[in-house]
């Protein structure tokens, strides 16, 4: 994982898309620049960005459209097992706490 945030720019104009991409590999950002919304709708199924900045009207698809699938967060989707408290809801569904279910015995 590295430590630079990866920028997603969507912009129709490439001009716009552009200026914004030199601004922030400026600051030292990882960026994608991409002019097309429905690309840039196939690079976000596809890859893990941190920041998605778009236009809100282009042709095709709006920004308002452009939708980011939830993932889980990058530890779990590593395999690693969520933290939960002894108080919390236990994540087997059950609507007991987790002392009480699954964590019986543990504390």
């Amino acid at each position: 994982m590295s430590d630079k945030s990866h920028i997603l720019v969507i912009d129709d104009e490439k001009n716009y898309l552009l200026v914004l991409q030199t601004l922030l590999e400026d600051e030292g950002y990882t960026v994608t620049a991409i002019s097309d919304p429905e690309t840039a709708l196939a690079f976000l199924a596809e890859s893990e960005v941190d920041v998605v900045v778009t236009d809100m009207k282009m042709p095709k698809v709006s920004g308002r459209e452009v939708r980011v699938v939830k993932r889980p967060p990058r530890a779990a989707a590593a395999g690693a097992q969520p933290m939960v408290g002894r108080n919390d809801p236990c994540p087997c569904g059950s609507g007991k706490k987790y002392k009480k279910c699954c964590g019986r015995g543990q504390f």
